[in-house]
Formats: C-alpha cells, structure tokens, sequence
C-alpha cells in the first residue's frame, strides 16, 4: 500500500465571536502585550465576545483568520481621509518589532475620489512605495465607485504614510479635488465597491478591513512524507508537517492557492495532493517567495523551492542535540514567569508552558535556588522540553 504520514494529530479550532483560529494563535481573555500569536477575547457591550490581536499597544478587531494563506483580517483605520475636518494623519500602523506585515498579494492601496494625487511613503526608509492620479471631477465631486485609483504594494511593508494633494490639471475642468480617502484595503473590498456603478458615502467610514500576513505562503514541491508527525485540521480537509523550525508543509484536499499550490502526483501523494509551504515570519525576519527551508533549493523556472538531489531527503531523525535558548526568549515565551502559565509546582521548582518565537512549545522549569538568592539575581536553572 502507499507509504502514509506518521502519528496524526488533530488540532481543535478555537473560537471567539464569529472568528476561528487555528495554530500558532492561541486565544487568552486578558491582554499580554509580549505575545506575538495571541488573541485577546472581550466581552463588548452588547454581551457578545470579539477578538482582537494587539500590536505595539494597539488593539486591532480581528475580522477573518486563515490558517491556508497564513494572514489574518483586522479593522484598521483609515490612513488618510480628507472629507472630515479632523482627518486622519495619514500614518499607518506600526508593524516594525512584529512577526506581521502588511500583505502584498491579498490589499490594494486605493484612494478614493477625483482630482487627487495619492502618494506613499515608507515611513522606516522615507522612500516612495507607489502613487497615482485619481481622474479629473468632470461630472461632480461626488466619491464613486468607479472613480479613484490603486495600486499595489511591495512585499514586507511594515509602516506608511499616505497623503492626498490636488492634482494639476491644465484643461478646463476643477483643479479642487473631491472628499475622499488614501488607504490599504483588502482586495475584496477593492473589487465588491469598484464592480458597482452607483456612488457610496465614505463621510462615515472611519475603519476598513486590512490583510496582515503572519507567516508568507511559498510555492514549493513538497508533500505529506511518511513517518513524520502530521497536524490535521479538525475537519481533516488539510495537514501540515514541519520541513523546519519555521517551515510548513501545507497540502489539502480539494484546491490549489492560485499560482502557489502544487498538485502531487504519484503513490505517495494520498489523497492531500495539493501542496505550498508556509514560512512562518519571526520579529527579526520577516519570510521571503524564496526563503526555501533546509534541503531545499530555489527554482526561479520552476515551482519555487525543490528539493535539492544533492542532500538526502531521508525523514530526520532525532539526534539528542540540544539548542541553547538566551534567558530573554526565555521569559518572553512564559510571559515573563506568568501564573497563568504554571504547568506544575514542586520541592525544586516551578514549571511554566512557553512558546518560542518559532512557534515551539516548550516546558521551562524555573528553580527555587532563584528565590533563595543562593546563586544570585541571574543564575536560574532553565531547562527546555
């Protein structure tokens, strides 16, 4: 028979509102703003529960969670708007320091209006990301949907600044540009307004739905390999197995992700044939199309990563080798020793549960030789599962 993955394991969504979230995002019902994949869950006014992720101290609601694209769907407000005398300041939020960016293949920068120049800036190098020309106001200078213009985004932008300016115009028509609004938007808002024919108001709109990417999804040949340890989702329509510390291998059922997926072929494929790597981002790195993981190398003419025929691609083995972890990633990873975090207590110490940056959990035992000062203020015993 074919050849299949190893243990399986089943990860149950968790849930909060109308949203479910899957791995590395677990949900906690009180804010700690050290987290890097954690969902604050509040109660609102109504009595209803809502999600939200906080960033740099911003809580942003969470709108929509992919687990296949590897990006999640916030409320961000709007960067620029100039159809309010207390307009927006044009800055967008500050993503620097996160494992987020804003995602490049699933926004579009529009500007709404007519007779404005929209123009970004990124506000970590100063340099121009893009701009266009919205049309002239020929008619009115009402917002329409079929007015404006976008643009798209580079890969791994973490801050901006937006702006629009009246335009010059040297034929007849008003050089005064319409209210209107500069802002990264998700592109199925962008399609759904700019399909329509018939006007809309933004004088209300104060929020629009923003992709960030929380790891970057990589078309890549991989699939679901005997012996490993696979992660299935509950309704078993996809699995995962780890290609490396920071690398998924991703393969379901049914379809393909656009030019990213690729299908499996061949006996020891099963029935999981459609394939892409997720390479999930780090405060420190954020994931590139060709950031391939260990054993694989990039094919600008073909798939993207391949396995690379000069390195055995023989399941790993456990070798016993240990990785030394600094006591800063230590105590982020517990929430610097918090009580929710207490797996277990004994004579010789206290054990917390820890997530490491790449998603790891890990057991850390914290000694009481540190409370009794034997060693001093720095010398505790850590010990890592």
């Amino acid at each position: 028979c074919a050849p299949r993955p190893g243990p399986i394991s089943i990860i149950g969504e968790k849930s909060c509102g109308n949203v479910s979230f899957q791995y590395p995002f677990e949900i906690i019902d009180q804010e700690y703003p050290n987290g890097l994949f954690r969902v604050i869950c509040k109660k609102t006014s109504n009595g209803r529960t809502t999600p939200f992720l906080n960033i740099n101290g911003v809580n942003l609601r969470i709108l929509d969670f992919s687990f296949l694209y590897g990006n999640v769907v916030v409320d961000h407000s709007i960067t620029y708007f100039n159809c309010r005398k207390s307009s927006n300041n044009g800055m967008s939020l500050n993503l620097t320091g996160t494992p987020f960016y804003y995602s490049d293949f699933d926004n579009i920068f529009w500007s709404s209006g007519c007779g404005n120049l929209a123009t970004v800036f990124d506000s970590e190098t100063g340099n121009l990301v893009g701009g266009c020309l919205q049309p002239s106001c020929r008619i009115s200078n009402e917002t329409s949907s079929v007015t404006g213009c976008s643009f798209n985004i580079p890969h791994g932008l973490t801050s901006f600044s937006a702006n629009l300016s009246g335009r010059v115009d040297s034929s007849n028509y008003s050089r005064k540009g319409s209210c209107g609004f500069a802002s990264l938007v998700r592109s199925d808002l962008y399609f759904d307004l700019t399909s329509e024919s018939k006007d809309f108001d933004v004088n209300n709109w104060t929020y629009v739905p923003t992709s960030l990417q929380w790891s970057t999804p990589i078309s890549g040949s991989c699939h679901l390999r005997q012996g490993l340890n696979t992660t299935c989702s509950s309704d078993r329509e996809y699995c995962w197995q780890r290609l490396s510390s920071t690398h998924l291998c991703v393969c379901n059922k049914r379809f393909g992700l656009g030019d990213i997926s690729t299908y499996c072929k061949g006996e020891n494929c099963g029935i999981y044939v459609w394939c892409h790597m997720l390479c999930l981002n780090t405060p420190s790195k954020y994931c590139s199309s060709r950031d391939c993981p260990p054993e694989y190398k990039y094919n600008s003419t073909g798939v993207g990563c391949e396995p690379d025929e000069n390195i055995s691609q023989a399941p790993p083995k456990n070798t016993g080798s240990l990785t030394m972890i600094i006591i800063e990633e230590i105590e982020k990873a517990t929430d610097y020793y918090n009580e929710n975090r207490i797996l277990g207590q004994g004579g010789q110490g206290t054990v917390y549960k820890g997530m490491l940056t790449d998603g790891s959990i890990v057991a850390v035992k914290k000694s009481n030789m540190e409370k009794e000062k034997k060693f001093g203020e720095k010398k505790v015993e850590q010990f890592i599962n």
